[in-house]
């Protein structure tokens, strides 16, 4: 029964009741409540009330005498006779001693779940925090957090239910609780956009409950796993898990469950252009839903954007209307809903009307935004792509400097103090950013890819233009087949994917860009991964395109060209991190660690350097190392990049098993006052990108914390070149170059070798990132 397995649970205890008979009262009413509890686990309440409607003896035990009642009340609960359950849990409570713990605890949350079956949300979280209060057994408190978690999660405060969630995971081991916190915490991520982190969850969610025979919670998590798939694009596994959760719905007679699983396969057609089966799989979810379908705000949704699609946008104004009426309509629907209005009033020539509908869809998915932890504000506002409408809207009415502050607008968004008044739409000041580009001899190329259409606004000192992209589909897979060459170590001749990709990306607006130009990136979605270094010039003399310019990274252009010189000087040059002791097999010594820091630490003075090596290079020695007196932080180590949860993404380092890596979230602890930190190690700049923030890791947590600039590695790095690069580089770096015409000229005099590592694959993994 503890781990979930109910018809075991059922038979054993039928069984051992059977053995007991009346030999043994007491030991007979132990195994006829956990007979009926398993009984009411598998949705069989009134085979519960059967089992326990004889009357036990008078000397049995006040405990079990409670549990009876208890038992009962749940199955009462469960037939939605909710006077009788509350009248039954009264006189549990008439007999429990007031001393044991764990029966109060067992009532409160009896009383928690039968308070979700009346819809009262709030008296049921009262209940389950009470019980989670009450009791010591890890099972009860891990049940009652569950029922915290859920009653959060309902509420849509979903930071909070994570976090009840969590522990409820760090409590006990038991599958079926297991399987209900991944399960719920799946639901928590996807609702705040974390679609990839919301997979791993319902992924491991759908294992157990499968395990178990759970179909009534495998369902839920199967429709968790079909909507995350869908979210990312993965029409395959999206569909299969989809129509998996439909038919145990059906088969459980489970309407609600059923009702979702045909909303998500609609929305999933409608995105794949499959519009018959859109409308045969929405007829089916109005059918299900009844008279109040119609009234349902994701029904209404579907109605709309099918209607949409087919051009009947009298249906759909009106579908939308209703969504935007409908109080129980999410922010989140709500602003696709206002989105998707602006859509069909700029088709049919109603430009303001739709311009104001487009701002408000944005500013009712900010206002949601605000709502939760800044951290998760990364995945929310990429759920709903409120932005994209807006910004091809603009740009199809020429408005090139209102959709570059759009952009703008939207990659700021994440950290955005929402103690602040709100700012309105503007204009982006082409003019004002010009200006200081051509005080620093820069260019701005920045990308905004969405799925039908991307964009590039090139800015020079003196010119300001638009270029029109593939979608992301086409550039995911041109950005894809430059990876592979990369990877494989192709000789520039052998790269035809580098060079498309080229034409595809700079080739546009390469007539603005001059030879040796310093270029800014600010790169998006798809392309956050690229290092355009290694792009591909085609022509009579081939070659990659850091020989043309110098490159450098930033999320936004707000990040780079606003970002201040730091109030307090470093008090100290460097500080050296690495070369640890080996901590574990899948992270072995490195041959030339020892190697790279003495070529680094002979390019400063004994009195400006800390030096932390071998065994005292530890998580702990870095913290206490006060690194925000430093001017230049480098670590010579291995790195870790965690797709699904970036900030636990380390820096493996010495120490004891559970101590070695240095995350991204102990990296943000440290407030930084370092125009440079590099991490020499792999995938030190992360794997996951957002809308709003770009890539992703401990680059980004090193940012946030306070540099000014990181170098982090895109893949792995090249242990035998990385000393010979980072000499080079320091040395530059102290005649007073910056860092990327240091890193550049480091990087050139690699390519221009005779040997295997003139590839792009040792030289171009370390990339330059800007902004504070």
């Amino acid at each position: 029964m503890w781990n979930g397995y109910s018809a075991k649970a059922e038979k054993d205890a039928g069984q051992y009741l059977n053995d007991a008979g009346n030999k043994y009262p007491i030991w007979s009413w132990k195994f006829r409540i956990l007979k009926a509890e398993a009984e009411g686990r598998q949705r069989n309440p009134q085979q519960a009330l059967d089992e326990l409607a004889q009357e036990p003896p008078k000397d049995l035990p006040s405990e079990l005498l409670a549990r009876q009642k208890i038992i009962q009340a749940r199955a009462e609960c469960q037939l939605v006779h909710f006077a009788d359950s509350s009248n039954l849990l009264t006189q549990a409570e008439q007999v429990a001693p007031p001393e044991e713990k764990e029966l109060q605890a067992e009532l409160a949350l009896a009383r928690g779940i039968c308070a979700i079956g009346q819809g009262n949300l709030p008296i049921a979280g009262k209940f389950f925090e009470q019980g989670a209060k009450l009791s010591r057994d890890q099972y009860i408190k891990a049940t009652s957090l569950v029922g915290v978690g859920y009653v959060l999660l309902k509420g849509e405060q979903f930071d909070q239910a994570i976090d009840a969630l969590t522990q409820a995971t760090q409590l006990s081991n038991s599958p079926f609780i297991l399987q209900k916190a991944f399960g719920n915490l799946s639901v928590c991520f996807s609702e705040l956009g974390d679609y990839k982190r919301a997979i791993a969850e319902s992924s491991k969610a759908v294992k157990l409950a499968s395990s178990l025979g759970a179909d009534d919670d495998l369902e839920a998590w199967l429709l968790e796993l079909g909507h995350s798939y869908y979210a990312l694009s993965d029409v395959a596994q999206s569909e299969l898990n989809l129509l998996k959760a439909l038919a145990i719905a059906r088969r459980l007679h489970d309407t609600d469950t059923e009702s979702s699983a045909l909303n998500n396969l609609t929305e999933l057609y409608i995105s794949d252009k499959n519009l018959s089966k859109a409308h045969e799989t929405w007829k089916q979810e109005v059918n299900v839903l009844g008279s109040q379908g119609l009234n349902n705000s994701f029904a209404s949704l579907d109605e709309g954007r099918i209607a949409s699609e087919e051009k009947e946008f009298d249906i759909a104004l009106k579908s939308f209307d209703r969504v935007l009426h409908n109080p129980k309509a999410t922010s989140i629907v709500r602003s696709i809903a206002q989105r998707e209005t602006g859509r069909i009033l700029a088709a049919q020539g109603k430009l303001p009307q739709a311009e104001q509908m487009f701002r408000q869809g944005i500013k009712t998915a900010e206002d949601a935004a605000c709502s939760v932890h800044a951290h998760n504000r990364l995945t929310f506002l990429d759920k709903s792509l409120i932005y994209d409408a807006y910004v091809e809207f603009l740009l199809k009415h020429n408005k090139k400097e209102m959709a570059l502050g759009v952009s703008e607008r939207g990659r700021s968004r994440a950290l955005y103090d929402c103690s602040k008044p709100q700012k309105g739409f503007t204009a982006f000041d082409v003019a004002a950013l010009q200006k200081v580009l051509k005080q620093r001899q820069q260019i701005v190329l920045s990308y905004w890819v969405t799925s039908e259409e991307s964009y590039l606004w090139a800015i020079t000192p003196d010119k300001f233009q638009v270029f029109f992209l593939p979608g992301q589909n086409e550039l995911g897979r041109q950005q894809q087949a430059q990876i592979d060459e990369i990877q494989s170590q192709r000789k520039l001749e052998e790269s035809p994917s580098g060079a498309k990709f080229y034409e595809t990306l700079v080739a546009p607006a390469a007539g603005m860009i001059p030879q040796n130009a310093k270029v800014i990136i600010i790169p998006s979605r798809t392309l956050c991964p690229v290092n355009f270094e290694t792009l591909v010039v085609p022509g009579q003399h081939l070659h990659y395109w850091i020989e043309d310019v110098e490159v450098e990274n930033a999320s936004s252009i707000a990040a780079i060209l606003n970002a201040k010189p730091h109030s307090n000087a470093p008090k100290k040059e460097l500080l050296l991190v690495g070369n640890p002791l080996e901590v574990s097999p899948e992270f072995p010594a490195l041959k030339h660690a020892d190697e790279e820091m003495r070529r680094i630490e002979s390019h400063f003075s004994s009195q400006q350097e800390s030096i932390l090596s071998g065994k005292d290079a530890t998580p702990q020695s870095y913290a206490a190392s006060d690194p925000g007196q430093f001017r230049f932080i480098h670590f010579v180590t291995h790195g870790t990049a965690n797709e699904v949860v970036p900030m636990e993404s380390a820096i493996i380092l010495s120490g004891p098993q559970d101590s070695y890596k240095l995350y991204g979230h102990d990296i943000l602890t440290s407030k930084l006052n370092a125009d440079l930190v590099t991490i020499s190690a792999c995938y030190g700049a992360g794997k996951r990108w957002y809308l709003t923030e770009t890539t992703v890791g401990m680059e980004w947590a090193f940012l946030r914390a306070g540099a000014r600039q990181v170098i982090a590695a895109l893949w792995e790095v090249d242990d035998t070149i990385t000393p010979k690069l980072m000499d080079s580089f320091y040395g530059d770096l102290k005649k007073g170059r910056s860092a990327a015409t240091a890193l550049r000229k480091a990087k050139l005099a690699i390519l221009h070798s005779d040997d295997l590592h003139k590839r792009p694959y040792f030289w171009a993994s370390l990339q330059l990132y800007s902004g504070s």
